[in-house]
């Protein structure tokens, strides 16, 4: 009995651990996300599971046919119970499969909404050059259509001139 007094639950420790953790999510047997972390807490607050990640982040997206579209990345991480509102913080990376990047603080990820989002300054660069949004930027999840806010940098134009002049 004195064992059992004994037990106290903390409620700002984890309820789980788990360590070096792939977790592959698939729609209809297709790979679409694969996450992956050296560390997840899981915690439960007011009923609901919260995931941290306190050592580091990745999720990589799959198009229809399992090719890598986008590379998300960060040093920390906090996940609600259902994979769908992430907030990423700490070195914030992006990669697509246009060779685009994109570097920041503060990222929400809305899977299931196929968003992204932050108020924070952004850097874009890609092959024709590197674009600063002040504000932050919105995108589709796989970072292929995004909009920047209070936008300023330079990018190369000349292969937009050439590809007008061949038509």
């Amino acid at each position: 009995m004195s064992e059992i007094k004994a037990f106290q639950f903390d409620a700002n420790s984890p309820i789980e651990i788990s360590t070096g953790v792939n977790m592959q999510l698939s729609d209809a047997g297709t790979k679409r996300y694969l996450l992956s972390t050296p560390r997840i807490e899981k915690f439960l607050i007011d009923n609901e599971e919260i995931y941290q990640f306190p050592i580091g982040f990745q999720l990589r997206t799959y198009d229809s046919l399992g090719v890598e579209v986008t590379k998300i990345s960060a040093k920390k991480g906090i996940m609600k119970q259902k994979l769908g509102e992430i907030v990423l913080t700490d070195s914030v990376r992006i990669r697509n499969i246009n060779a685009e990047r994109l570097a920041t603080d503060l990222l929400f990820v809305f899977v299931e909404k196929d968003s992204l989002f932050t108020d924070k300054p952004v850097t874009v660069s890609s092959l024709a050059g590197t674009l600063t949004g002040k504000f932050g930027l919105t995108s589709n999840l796989n970072f292929t259509e995004y909009k920047l806010n209070k936008v300023f940098g330079e990018i190369e134009t000349k292969e937009m001139y050439n590809e007008q002049e061949s038509e």
